[in-house]
């Protein structure tokens, strides 16, 4: 009896005291060279080795020799292998999606096989990297189908450049039907950055017009971004005559357990008789 009382009051204490070696810790996430990610409370750090108090295997020690990322985080972060796209949303030098706001185009782009698949009520398309340069697209949406590309240029740690086009074609008769093609220019990283950018649009049975653009995308949390988008002149799609520019400006989530970013907006279409509102809704599934 008094054995079991000890014991019992062994593990009590020994409860508290990681309690309260926890109580004021922060949470880490660490992943290894192998990409295997710990997610805990860290306890200790000496420079050679990092000790978590984890949720799925307790109390573990991490050599610092075998760690390839180490940052503070949210404790809705599990421990886990890792995958790829995964990986980039944990990385705060990454992002899910960097290389586009709503609908226009940043200077970033994919790192070689990657990609994405997007849905809006404006259109369907999926884009990839063929190498860490270049990459392209296949769009499908109601005024008919068409592809893209873009080939960027990291000219600082800061600063990238690109230029491409875009090309649509008509469901009614296989013709071209928009013409785009662009140059831009990007500030800032992966998570916050704001482009400048402009080109020209030539849509079928009217003159071609020149089109500037300005877009920012601001970090608000892990999983969350600020972004507006700002067309002055012609705009890129559901564009009537008369419009003299565009506005789109909301949120970006992105949902870990669904692996999908949500984009939530809503668009301003400058027209001759006053401001036309319309919502916006985004789903983009990177891969």
């Amino acid at each position: 009896m008094i054995r079991f009382a000890a014991t019992c009051l062994l593990l009590i204490f020994s409860a508290l005291s990681a309690l309260a070696q926890t109580g004021d810790a922060k949470y880490y996430c660490v992943t290894l060279v192998n990409d295997v990610r710990h997610c805990g409370f860290l306890i200790n750090d000496d420079g050679r080795e990092v000790t978590l108090q984890t949720q799925e295997t307790g109390t573990i020690i991490l050599p610092k020799a075998d760690i390839r990322l180490m940052q503070q985080t949210d404790e809705k972060y599990k421990s886990g292998a890792l995958d790829d796209v995964a990986d980039r949303v944990y990385d705060p030098s990454r992002a899910a999606q960097a290389t586009r706001y709503f609908f226009g185009p940043s200077a970033i782009t994919l790192r070689k096989g990657e990609g994405y698949g997007h849905l809006s009520w404006a259109m369907a398309n999926v884009t990839y990297a063929a190498t860490d340069r270049l990459m392209g697209g296949l769009s499908l949406g109601f005024g008919g189908f068409g592809f893209s590309v873009k080939h960027g240029f990291k000219l600082d740690d800061k600063i990238w450049a690109s230029l491409g086009a875009l090309q649509t074609f008509s469901w009614e008769d296989g013709m071209a039907q928009t013409t785009l093609p662009f140059l831009n220019a990007t500030y800032g990283d992966e998570q916050t950055h704001v482009t400048l950018g402009g080109g020209a649009v030539a849509s079928r049975g009217s003159e071609t017009a020149a089109m500037a653009y300005a877009a920012a995308s601001v970090q608000l949390s892990n999983q969350a971004w600020f972004m507006t988008e700002n067309y002055l002149g012609a705009s890129p799609f559901w564009a009537d005559e008369g419009d003299s520019g565009m506005v789109m400006i909301g949120i970006r989530r992105y949902k870990e357990r669904k692996n999908r970013l949500t984009d939530y907006g809503f668009l301003l279409r400058y027209k001759n008789e006053g401001m036309d509102p319309m919502p916006w809704l985004g789903f983009t599934w990177p891969f």
